[in-house]
């Protein structure tokens, strides 16, 4: 789970493969943007999303949300147990927009397709024993910028082989 500082939680998790050097890939969901209250590419909102504009009834309000980030990383060994993966990929920002509907007092929420991009981010990370094939995974990614935190287990032919 990706937690703080600004509220962007992400879930996600890491695949690496390594003896001295390797790869891995972490992989990122955003918790915000899967719970965001919109109906995102329906006709009939994004028409009412247009006028909205185009009459000047948007709030003003805006909501950023960050949908996904997949980011293939290096590895090397710190120790025979501990590896230090380091990435760059990408994350895909969404923009929300609040706006007044058909001239009423009820608010709605719309993803501005015209702000949504994909843009570059990394991160940086570590795999740190437990107990057994028990490991903590923490790591900093940038965009949206968390500190993930997480537990993983260690493979049965891994731990054989560290053993």
């Amino acid at each position: 789970m990706g937690v703080l500082p600004n509220d962007q939680f992400m879930f996600g998790g890491n695949h690496v493969f390594y003896r001295s050097f390797g790869m891995a890939l972490s992989y990122r969901f955003g918790i915000k943007d899967l719970l965001a209250p919109t109906q995102e590419g329906e006709t009939g909102e994004l028409e009412l999303f247009k006028n909205a504009k185009a009459k000047n009834l948007l709030t003003g309000k805006t909501s950023t949300a960050y949908s996904f980030a997949i980011i293939p990383s290096f590895t090397i060994a710190i120790t025979h147990k501990i590896p230090l993966y380091i990435g760059l990929g990408i994350t895909r920002k969404k923009v929300y927009k609040e706006y007044y509907a058909a001239d009423t007092i009820s608010k709605f929420w719309f993803v501005d397709d015209a702000e949504t991009k994909i843009l570059p981010t990394f991160t940086i990370g570590t795999f740190i024993p437990i107990y057994r094939r028990l490991l903590l995974n923490v790591a900093y990614d940038y965009l949206p910028q968390t500190f993930f935190v997480g537990i993983s287990i260690r493979s049965w032919e891994s731990w054989d082989e560290f053993n």
